[in-house]
């Protein structure tokens, strides 16, 4: 403000000002400040006066109203300053920090002298952790999911200054926990305390669970990279155990809700997949199951991440969608797919609260974010299609992209999740599949499959001996667990149209497609359980898949009339050869192009015997009382298979539309003459191996 200036005379209306300046001074109605004072920007205070002893009060509440007036013009003026001057002004505290008080020495040395200790000076020089102005960087701390909201873009489209971009949640360190936060973290641990294995068994864990920690989420065991994050390449085997152990104990004691969550569940894994000799040797207690103990490690980490849900500003923190990660894990090997897409969901919520699917195209993004934001979206989408739910991700979400330098298993993987994508897509359009459309992206859909078939697997993927007792189990189960994702999504693709082909011969390649889909999940589930490292403890949702198909070849066979009259006709005649055949009638059908069999019992009356007693105890020793014969008559030339009775039109016609599959217990259909017949007698009812027929 400088030296003040003489005194002026009093005696006129115009501010200090306008009398400095000998203009004249214009107070509009209702107004504090002349027209030259706000057309100059400046402080319209009055002419000085000279104070009296009885006006010191009146003095005092003018001072302090004009203070707060001259407070509000200041406010008013940082608010109209550009976003980037803030910024410049909060990057120069910090250098000021960094740099030593270049400026401010002078006036902060005398703090020294007092009575406050080096360390309170040091926390007074630190810049304030609130903003310096709330009102012009508040955007930068708002949650990346809420960037695109339609009020911000709205702002962003009517502000003349440049957008201020969004602050990456993972360039600063995580707040600390409230008070509260951090006695309910201690409850939850000592609670979790007792289940808690010594950390002798702990490392025994690991060893007995190393070969299976590449099938999973490599958070604990993955090589770090150079920014310090863990990435998805497995450090070898000699070194595994010692760095997962490292960070397992570090998350466990860290303070924070996610990284112990995380290290329970990497415990519960090793729990869960540990074969059972070795878990009732290192498990304690003894008396609870392996099982029971995976869920009381569950439920601890589902506390320890409400509880850092409700600590993050932005409601999802990349920690915790690791963790759910690893949740869905647990429940995929366990065979919970409905509690593995709860998970999922769970994941994905998270992951766009902290703002991963709108930073997934980033070159410099970190590859841990990255992947844990690809494992969320991807195992979402395969176990929507199969439990016939709705995906939370459309085709046009962001963040749904392929990094170029992914590996063969991640690429495959990609695919088929836009593909299962896809295949959701139609299955929740509402439709009900009869009309062409649904057919004709039916078709589309299994065109596209077919060609990701052949274009992404390796050919040494389908050689009947790749997988080597000398592959890594890792290795080998990502090829089956692919190969079973495949035929399942192809499956899963006609399988609306397999019962409709019976009705209608439109759907017949639909009926064919899913029935060699069934059979390529059953040969790849099967080819992976008969090699050597092909564990029953690893995945019991391919056991689920393999199942499924399974079901889906028995449903078809069984809507065979054919098939079902063989495997009847069969199952008589092996009965009958063992002498056990025990209807209450003959067994008499006529097999089309080959001829008549009849199955018919004779009681076989032992020999007199002296007594009761006797005859009892013979009938006691024989294993059977029944006697079978079987009858085989046909005709040496199959040319007149035709029915004996009725119009021969309508017989014909009948042959022509039915043939193999009409009822062969029918007796009128059969041969007009037999030209020649065997007959075997079978029984009584003796092993198979000594089994001989008459």
């Amino acid at each position: 403000m400088g030296a003040p200036g003489k005194r002026m005379r009093l005696g006129t209306k115009s501010c200090a000002e306008c009398r400095r300046r000998k203009v004249r001074c214009i107070f509009p109605q209702e107004q504090e400040r002349c027209d030259a004072c706000r057309a100059h920007g400046s402080s319209c205070v009055p002419q000085e006066k000279q104070s009296s002893g009885d006006g010191t009060a009146a003095s005092g509440a003018e001072d302090v109203a004009a203070l707060k007036r001259r407070l509000d013009e200041l406010e008013a003026l940082m608010r109209g300053l550009p976003g980037d001057m803030v910024s410049r002004r909060s990057g120069s505290t910090h250098g000021a920090e960094g740099g030593g008080l270049s400026h401010g020495s002078s006036s902060m040395s005398p703090s020294l002298s007092d009575d406050r200790s080096p360390a309170s000076v040091g926390s007074m020089l630190q810049p304030p952790s609130y903003p310096l102005c709330p009102s012009l960087i508040s955007t930068a701390q708002m949650s990346p999911a809420l960037q695109n909201s339609p009020l911000i873009n709205l702002f962003r489209a009517t502000s003349i200054f440049d957008p201020i971009p969004c602050a990456d949640a993972d360039a600063h360190p995580a707040p600390l926990l409230t008070p509260t936060a951090s006695s309910r973290l201690r409850q939850c641990l000592t609670q979790f305390a007792p289940y808690l294995p010594r950390p002798d068994r702990v490392a025994e864990l690991f060893t007995a669970t190393q070969r299976y920690w590449g099938t999973w989420p490599p958070y604990f065991a993955g090589a770090p990279s150079d920014s310090g994050q863990d990435d998805d390449r497995l450090l070898e085997p000699v070194q595994q155990v010692p760095v997962a152990e490292t960070k397992f104990h570090s998350a466990l004691v860290s303070g924070r809700p996610c990284p112990t969550a995380k290290a329970i569940l990497f415990l519960a894994l090793c729990v869960q997949q540990t074969p059972k000799r070795a878990a009732r040797r290192l498990l304690l207690p003894a008396s609870v199951t392996q099982q029971a103990l995976v869920d009381t490690y569950v439920e601890t980490a589902r506390a320890l991440l409400r509880l850092d849900a409700e600590e993050a500003s932005n409601g999802g923190t990349l920690d915790g969608v690791e963790a759910l990660n690893m949740m869905y894990k647990l429940c995929i090997n366990a065979g919970r797919p409905q509690r593995a897409w709860t998970c999922n969901r769970e994941a994905i919520a998270a992951a766009i609260c902290a703002g991963l699917p709108v930073r997934a195209a980033r070159t410099s993004w970190n590859r841990r974010a990255a992947q844990a934001w690809a494992m969320a979206w991807r195992a979402e989408r395969y176990m929507a299609m199969t439990l016939g739910l709705p995906s939370c991700t459309s085709a046009l979400h962001p963040g749904l992209v392929l990094s170029p330098d992914e590996s063969v298993v991640s690429t495959i993987l990609y695919h088929l999740a836009v593909l299962c994508g896809k295949i959701i897509d139609r299955d929740q359009s509402g439709g009900d599949g009869d009309d062409d459309d649904g057919y004709a992206t039916t078709l589309r859909l299994d065109a596209e499959l077919v060609n990701a078939q052949r274009r992404l697997f390796p050919a040494h993927w389908w050689a009947a001996d790749h997988l080597a007792p000398d592959l890594d189990q890792a290795a080998g189960w990502h090829r089956q667990s692919c190969k079973v994702l495949f035929f399942t999504a192809l499956q899963l693709v006609h399988l609306p149209y397999l019962a409709r082909a019976a009705a209608d011969a439109r759907y017949l390649p639909s009926r064919h497609a899913a029935m060699s889909a069934a059979r390529g999940v059953c040969a790849a589930y099967c080819e992976f359980r008969r090699w050597s490292k092909g564990g029953a403890e690893l995945c019991q949702m391919m056991d689920f898949r393999a199942f499924s198909a399974a079901l889906v070849l028995t449903a078809a066979v069984m809507e065979c009339t054919v098939a079902e009259q063989a495997v009847r006709t069969l199952d008589a005649l092996d009965a009958a050869r063992r002498g056990v055949y025990m209807a209450d009638e003959d067994y008499d059908v006529v097999v089309p192009y080959f001829g008549r069999i009849r199955i018919n019992r004779a009681f076989f009356e032992p020999k007199q015997q002296e007594s009761e007693e006797e005859v009892a105890a013979a009938a006691a020793a024989a294993a059977s009382a029944w006697f079978n014969t079987v009858e085989f008559s046909t005709n040496d030339f199959l040319v007149d298979f035709h029915l004996d009775a009725g119009d021969a039109a309508a017989a014909a016609a009948t042959m022509t539309t039915s043939e193999l599959c009409c009822d062969w217990g029918e007796l009128g259909l059969g041969y007009a003459s037999m030209d020649w017949g065997h007959s075997f007698t079978c029984g009584p009812f003796v092993d198979v191996e000594g089994a001989a027929i008459t």
